[in-house]
């Protein structure tokens, strides 16, 4: 276990200065276990990062794994979770790409009920899967969609500005103003057809050129369909 511990320090240590998108508020919840659904690349890994570098950093009741890491193919995740309890005191576990583990749905369900202090976050990319398996959790998991970018992040991320999030009611009642407030913001257009073309996926903060976008694009697909 203790390459894990190590692995996941490295990863917070490693993390550098991430936008904060508004959903990051969704982890702090009473429920005890939490599901991340979202496709391939969409920030799940960075999300749960993040969330772990900013208030449990440091902190040795906290863990993260991904599911699709070796060391599982010899060990298991309930085998994990004792130990981590047994020597740390764990009180969150996250685990990332749980849809990876075979019958990932009976193993969180049995660290459930056994480990009654331990609050469990997982993330995985196949929606179909986690939906399924979710009733081995019965009433236990909540499942929170995540979704792309949106214009107004994408936005705050190329200009450096803070934009207010407008509701479809205040857009009706008050779309006129609206719309002459956000016309005076520069190359908003132009903002707008980029965002069209690259900006629901978080790789436009990460590559330079629209090219290796869409190549990490085609990669991203080809992965989810083989």
């Amino acid at each position: 276990m203790d390459i894990l511990i190590e692995d996941y320090r490295r990863l917070l240590n490693d993390l550098g200065e991430v936008y904060q998108r508004n959903i990051y508020q969704s982890l702090k919840s009473d429920h005890r276990i939490i599901g991340i659904v979202g496709p391939r690349g969409i920030g799940k890994t960075t999300y749960i990062l993040t969330y772990l570098k900013k208030n449990y950093f440091n902190n040795p009741q906290a863990l993260y794994v991904s599911a699709d890491d070796l060391y599982f193919s010899e060990n298991k995740l309930l085998e994990v979770a004792r130990e981590f309890i047994d020597r740390y005191d764990g009180r969150l576990l996250c685990i990332d790409e749980i849809h990876k583990y075979p019958n990932w749905g009976q193993e969180l369900k049995n660290i459930f009920d056994k480990y009654k202090n331990l609050k469990i976050i997982f993330s995985g990319s196949s929606s179909i899967d986690l939906i399924r398996e979710k009733y081995d959790l019965s009433r236990r998991a909540i499942l929170k969609h995540m979704p792309g970018m949106s214009f107004r992040e994408f936005l705050e991320i190329k200009t450096e500005q803070k934009f207010s999030i407008i509701s479809l009611y205040e857009i009706v009642e008050n779309g006129m103003n609206i719309a002459t407030e956000l016309a005076s913001t520069p190359k908003l257009i132009g903002w707008f057809n980029e965002y069209l073309q690259i900006g629901y996926y978080p790789l436009f903060n990460t590559y330079n050129n629209h090219d290796d976008i869409y190549q990490a694009l085609i990669g991203i697909i080809e992965k989810s369909i083989y």
